[in-house]
């Protein structure tokens, strides 16, 4: 059986027929809808040029509801919230499953399904975009919290001035327009991460300074591994595929620990597995799970 899968983004949108053991047989992207109603018939079309089986799987942005099963709030996309985009969906696809996830928990569960957080019963997620999401997995079950904000990484405060009660987030500082907005103003307007990495490979003045940024990134990866013990912190993301970024962020941590004796426990990060493809992965995983065929 094959699974149809959804990866709604805040100005993209992917879209994948999966078969049953993972593998991505066909993908394609597309400008994500203006508007609710876009979106639903957008998401019915494909279905009904693919119709790979009665199932379809969508990892969208914000905060899901189990118990409403509902985005609820703080999604890129406004009009998703508070929206029954399962049962519409349905409705207009006679005889079609509707399952749903939030992105960071999607990610996080297609490199549990095919990727670094297999047979693990602790892992967490960040995934680097614009900003930061992720999701994290506590003894073996998703963490979602009291207040469904389980994973939203993206919102911990990590540079803090008390006295100016000047305060700033962890997605602020180090999600991609984070990194460009301190590279403008420090002379570099690189138009996206790969145009800024692809300047830091030629200028040492540059690799310093967003060396010394990525301090950032690597308090808040250690504040996660002394709050989830994660085995493993996964960085997702189409960044995570960039080696420097890579081999500058574990340079960040060591760099915090040397300055941290009493920390034992290094975190051990890797990027994804499947990268931006491990929302896909993990909405077919969810629906695989919902319906008792993991």
């Amino acid at each position: 059986m094959n699974y149809l899968a959804f990866d709604i983004g805040g100005t993209n949108t992917k879209y994948a027929v999966v078969s049953e053991d993972g593998e991505i047989l066909r993908k394609k992207i597309a400008p994500t809808p203006e508007s609710y109603g876009q979106l639903l018939r957008f998401i019915t079309n494909v279905y009904s040029e693919e119709r790979p089986s009665p199932y379809i799987g969508l990892s969208c942005p914000g905060i899901y509801d189990p118990g409403r099963n509902q985005i609820t709030g703080s999604s890129a996309l406004a009009y998703l919230i508070e929206k029954d985009i399962v049962g519409d969906i349905r409705e207009m696809l006679q005889g079609v499953d509707v399952f749903i996830e939030n992105d960071g928990n999607c990610a996080l569960l297609g490199e549990v399904w095919k990727g670094h957080a297999r047979g693990l019963e602790n892992a967490a997620i960040i995934v680097v975009g614009s900003a930061v999401g992720g999701g994290a997995m506590v003894n073996g079950k998703l963490l979602r919290g009291a207040f469904l904000n389980g994973g939203e990484f993206g919102y911990m405060l990590i540079d803090n001035d008390v006295e100016r009660e000047s305060f700033h987030s962890f997605g602020g500082k180090s999600g991609l327009n984070g990194l460009l907005a301190f590279a403008r103003k420090n002379g570099y307007p690189a138009a996206n991460g790969v145009e800024l990495f692809e300047m830091i490979e030629s200028d040492g003045r540059l690799a310093g300074l967003i060396q010394k940024q990525l301090l950032y990134t690597a308090i808040g990866i250690i504040n996660l591994q002394y709050i989830l013990d994660p085995a493993v912190i996964i960085i997702g993301g189409a960044i995570s595929r960039n080696q420097t970024y890579m081999e500058m962020l574990e340079r960040a941590i060591d760099q915090v620990m040397k300055k941290r004796e009493n920390y034992k426990v290094r975190p051990r990060i890797v990027p994804a597995r499947h990268s931006n493809d491990a929302n896909l992965l993990g909405a077919v995983y969810v629906i695989k799970e919902r319906i008792g065929l993991k």
